[in-house]
């Protein structure tokens, strides 16, 4: 079980696939993790600890009755962290959502435009979640690494 500080792994990201990914192209997903990570071709620090996140993820992922019930436990996850950020959000604000954050001038803050492209990112188009997300599945792996080696 996961904690509260603790994310949820993201097989998905480990073998570089969406979750409404096929099951063949699942498999194929996962013969190129392992062509990419598996020891014998790869010497970088932390192939063998992704080698075997990408082979927990296979076995989670790859037997239909644990990736459904993987996939119910994912979804669960994701939507409580949305909640969770946007709770976030109403408090850092003071308010709750019916109100608007607003600039200085009184204005209501139109976070889905930016206006100056190479100062404000807000806009984009990139799909924050799954950046973080992944950051996050990143983090574990890395600090995983460094307990070890430790």
């Amino acid at each position: 079980m996961t904690s509260e500080h603790q994310p949820f792994p993201d097989y998905y990201s480990a073998l570089g696939v969406d979750p409404d990914v096929s099951d063949e192209e699942l498999r194929h997903a996962r013969r190129e993790a392992v062509k990419r990570w598996h020891p014998d071709r790869n010497s970088e620090p932390g192939a063998d600890e992704m080698m075997r996140l990408v082979n927990h993820a296979w076995d989670v992922l790859g037997d239909p009755a644990s990736r459904s019930d993987y996939d119910e436990r994912y979804f669960a996850w994701i939507k409580a962290e949305q909640a969770r950020r946007e709770d976030d959000g109403r408090r850092r604000y003071g308010y709750g959502d019916q109100r608007q954050p607003h600039d200085r001038r009184g204005d209501v803050v139109d976070r889905t435009r930016s206006t100056n492209t190479s100062t404000n990112n807000e806009g984009c188009g990139v799909n924050w979640c799954c950046v973080r997300i992944v950051v996050i599945s990143v983090f574990i792996v890395l600090t995983t690494i460094g307990e070890r080696c430790a």
